[in-house]
């Protein structure tokens, strides 16, 4: 599944979170993400994307928006 992404880093840069998730049709996937959830890496995000849908990471790209 491919994911367009949109996220805001904190004031360090190191973390963000996600503000929008969208799939590839525009269908809302922002559920799937805790308000407060912060992530180091795309590939982080990616994973507990994956986890959440019960795929595997490999199944899943993000595309930062």
């Amino acid at each position: 599944m491919i994911f367009q992404v949109i996220v805001e880093y904190s004031e360090s840069g190191d973390v963000f979170q996600v503000t929008e998730l969208h799939d590839e049709s525009g269908t809302d996937y922002g559920f799937l993400i805790p308000y407060d959830e912060r992530f180091l890496s795309m590939v982080d995000l990616g994973a507990f994307i994956a986890y959440k849908l019960k795929l595997e990471p490999s199944e899943i790209e993000l595309e930062e928006v």
